[in-house]
């Protein structure tokens, strides 16, 4: 879990952010070694977040508080 953001190691990804009722709050391709994504501006609550791999599709719930 990030508290103020996460570094994600991956190579040539992408990656979804929903908030709890499936609305799209952020997106981005991403084709270096990581990712810093920041959560700056997300209100407490629940999300999904969907990474696109290729080795598949990884969707993982974050509780920010």
């Amino acid at each position: 879990m990030c508290v103020s953001s996460c570094v994600i190691n991956f190579f040539d990804f992408s990656f979804e952010v929903y908030n709890i009722a499936g609305k799209l709050i952020t997106s981005n391709t991403v084709s270096s070694t990581y990712e810093v994504v920041s959560n700056e501006g997300f209100v407490s609550g629940i999300y999904l977040v969907k990474l696109n791999t290729p080795k598949g599709v990884i969707t993982k719930k974050v509780f920010l508080k």
